[in-house]
């Protein structure tokens, strides 16, 4: 897979006040040659609020998605890469999808995610999902914006009074329709620290990229 041609658009969700994880997520991007445009998250004058969601960073996520789709779409560009700023690369992340033969037919790709059901080997570096979650390094295909962005209006709408499902969870109702695809192992993980979603400190995966949360889900794969 040709990252640049197949997934032109590459964003990377960070919210203002977290400039430390900018400068570090910046320095890693740089390092493996990716043109990513930082997307600061969606507050008002500096002032978040959960309005809908379980707490504000869930919202921040869920819309930025959105808008992030949303521009994709308006510029006719072939796939989005989301990134969000706590994301791990492996050392040969450029060189590894490079070696990725990704069916034609991908609707959302997985650079790393944590597998909730267990997937199907389908070739050299490459998983079909049953579910996933996580969203630090997620790519859509163009041929699925409307879909993705009629489902998440939807969903946000039919949650009402409740709290909105998390982004994450969203799209992983949408991966027995959408063809949905992750790279395996991991090429992309998350850092253990704090999480603006969760507002606690946590990882779903080892140092070297691993499922940790339910390893049993892949075991053997």
């Amino acid at each position: 897979m040709d990252l640049d041609f197949e997934i032109p658009y590459k964003v990377c969700l960070n919210p203002p006040r977290m400039e430390e994880r900018r400068r570090t997520v910046s320095e890693m991007f740089r390092m493996h040659r990716l043109r990513v445009i930082r997307w600061p998250s969606r507050e008002n004058g500096g002032r978040r609020h959960s309005r809908g969601f379980a707490n504000a960073g869930l919202r921040e996520n869920y819309l930025t998605f959105l808008l992030a789709v949303r521009k994709a779409r308006a510029l006719g560009r072939k796939a989005l890469l989301f990134l969000e700023d706590d994301v791990i690369l492996h050392d040969q992340f450029r060189e590894r999808a490079a070696d990725l033969e990704v069916p034609s037919d991908w609707g959302l790709l997985y650079f790393g995610c944590l597998h909730m059901e267990r997937p199907e080997f389908t070739g050299p570096g490459l998983l079909r999902v049953a579910r996933a979650l996580d969203t630090h390094a997620v790519a859509v295909n163009s041929r699925y914006y409307k879909t993705i962005l009629h489902s998440l209006r939807i969903r946000r709408a039919a949650a009402g009074a409740t709290a909105s499902p998390p982004l994450d969870v969203a799209l992983s109702i949408l991966h027995k329709t959408i063809p949905t695809y992750a790279v395996w192992p991991n090429l992309a993980w998350q850092r253990l620290g704090y999480s603006y979603h969760s507002g606690g400190i946590y990882s779903n995966y080892t140092e070297d990229g691993s499922q940790g949360f339910m390893p049993e889900v892949v075991s053997g794969l």
